[in-house]
């Protein structure tokens, strides 16, 4: 059975809020979720009880549909200074704010920016494509 991956933003509009995510760098073009440092990442999401989806990444005022999903949606409110962004940044980024692992970037995308492609979620978008 077919299954409907969302984009980061339309997730974001979705919601109605900010969200956070992680940008997949991987070089593996299309076995992205089981490339070993996603697979470690997700196990790690799972233990914590923090749940998460795979999804596609955000590009302004385009949809990218081509392979597969390149991010994963981290489903926790965008929060600053609160116990569980500390807790995923501890994780994901070194204390200086760089990425642990170059493959793997801890985003957060606004509900502002993720507006700019809003035009996506009209029924009508689907049949120009």
């Amino acid at each position: 059975m077919p299954t409907r991956i969302e984009t980061i933003d339309m997730i974001a509009r979705r919601l109605g809020r900010d969200v956070i995510f992680l940008d997949i760098r991987s070089n593996d073009r299309y076995a992205v979720l089981t490339a070993p440092e996603v697979v470690k990442a997700t196990a790690w999401l799972e233990a914590e009880g923090i749940g998460w989806t795979d999804c596609i990444g955000f590009v302004p005022k385009m949809l990218l549909i081509e392979g597969g999903p390149r991010a994963i949606y981290i489903d926790i409110s965008f929060e600053p200074g609160s116990e569980m962004l500390a807790q995923l940044e501890a994780r994901f980024e070194t204390p200086d704010g760089h990425p642990r692992d170059p493959d793997l970037i801890l985003a957060h995308l606004t509900l502002e920016d993720a507006l700019i492609n809003e035009g996506q979620d009209a029924p009508e978008f689907w049949d120009n494509i």
